[in-house]
């Protein structure tokens, strides 16, 4: 309350003015007479209510006079002294999603939810306030990618959508975080830091090899250009960090496969390659062969290089049989008459082996009786001149005997 301290000439006029705009003062002015000069008037002093974080305020009342009485009229200002309690408190209100299961997230486009959660001040700013939202792994994407918040819009919630990247690697699932980064004029917002909002990318990708059925038979032949293939193809089941090469390991001679390794590459991992299973076609009698066809698998991705590929049978029809060939000489037939004059020709026929034999091959000459002589008495094949002709030369002993033919 106020009253004046003497009995004035004239009425005494007060006018009560605050030194800041964080109070209101009523009534603003205060009038004395000289009838009521001793009377207290009541004056309310206010504080006003706004949404800015700027601490407590010192305020002065002033109590400025002005009357027709000198002495009132010259008087100084008394001052009333008081302090404002600020009861803002500036900072960043994150609502985030309310069940666990609402952070997680999966990478398959047709299924993938998509979080969402808003961001809103505490208090009125005295300048625009941008937030800038990042992701610190590839695994998530967020927006918009900022948010502003105005003086007269502070405290409007915007809203921030999350989603997981839709890769095609096995790279298990990954957490990431979305950051906040805040920039102000007002000094007060420009210092203060906004908590991460941390999600889980959930994997749909599974590294592995798909090996296509084969196509073909699984019994191939050795019949050279005519001998029949099997085909069956390999792709790899996701993106891998790295290139993969798989390199194929046949376990016998009796087969082979074309090309002898693979490479897919990240850029073209899903384009499946095509290989051809043979037998190899050799000369020798050895039965047929069952054979595998395994696989090798090796990459700087270490999901993929950890990983095996299930091996394929085959086996390899033998298409030689062991056995000698006597054929003519060069008088065109095996079986001649040969005479015991010493002038008659003797007669000639050849040997040669019907397959590749693992060893030397010797085939020991000798006539049944006294009547005829051979030779050489042994001719020899080996297994690096096995398809050459052998030469056998056979004639009548001439005696004296009439002992017929």
């Amino acid at each position: 309350t106020i009253t004046l301290t003497s009995e004035p000439t004239a009425d005494v006029t007060v006018h009560l003015e605050p030194n800041a705009t964080d109070a209101a003062v009523t009534p603003a002015v205060a009038t004395f007479s000289s009838s009521d000069w001793n009377t207290p008037q009541t004056v309310t002093v206010q504080a006003v209510d706004d949404d800015v974080d700027d601490g407590d305020a010192a305020l002065v009342v002033q109590s400025v006079m002005a009357s027709a009485d000198a002495v009132y009229d010259g008087l100084a200002a008394v001052e009333v002294a008081f302090t404002v309690a600020d009861d803002d408190m500036a900072g960043f209100v994150v609502v985030t999603p309310t069940t666990a299961g609402e952070y997680t997230l999966t990478e398959d486009p047709t299924e993938a939810p998509l979080a969402t959660y808003t961001l809103s001040l505490a208090s009125e700013p005295v300048a625009d306030v941008s937030i800038t939202l990042d992701v610190n792994a590839t695994q998530g994407v967020v927006s918009p990618a900022a948010v502003i918040f105005t003086p007269n819009a502070w405290a409007v919630e915007q809203t921030v959508t999350v989603h997981a990247v839709n890769d095609a690697v096995d790279d298990g699932d990954a957490v990431f975080a979305v950051q906040h980064a805040a920039e102000s004029a007002d000094a007060v917002y420009a210092a203060m830091g906004i908590d991460d909002v941390t999600f889980t990318a959930m994997d749909d990708d599974a590294a592995g090899f798909v090996v296509s059925g084969v196509d073909g038979p699984d019994r191939l032949t050795e019949d050279g250009a005519d001998a029949p293939s099997a085909v069956y193809t390999l792709v790899l089941a996701s993106e891998p960090t790295g290139d993969v090469t798989v390199s194929i390991a046949v376990n016998s001679t009796q087969g082979e496969v074309v090309p002898a390794a693979v490479t897919f590459t990240p850029s073209a991992w899903y384009e499946a390659q095509t290989l051809m299973v043979m037998a190899v076609d050799d000369s020798v009698d050895d039965g047929d062969v069952g054979f595998e066809v395994g696989h090798v698998v090796a990459s700087a991705d270490a999901v993929y290089s950890s990983m095996s590929i299930e091996a394929l049978m085959f086996t390899a029809v033998d298409n030689d049989a062991v056995g000698i060939v006597v054929g003519a000489g060069g008088n065109g037939s095996v079986w001649r008459t040969v005479t015991e004059d010493s002038s008659a020709a003797a007669a000639v026929y050849m040997l040669t082996l019907t397959s590749e034999p693992t060893a030397e091959v010797t085939v020991t000459l000798a006539t049944n009786n006294t009547q005829g002589e051979v030779a050489p008495a042994a001719v020899f094949f080996a297994p690096n001149t096995w398809t050459a002709e052998q030469s056998v030369t056979v004639h009548a002993v001439n005696d004296a005997v009439n002992d017929g033919d």
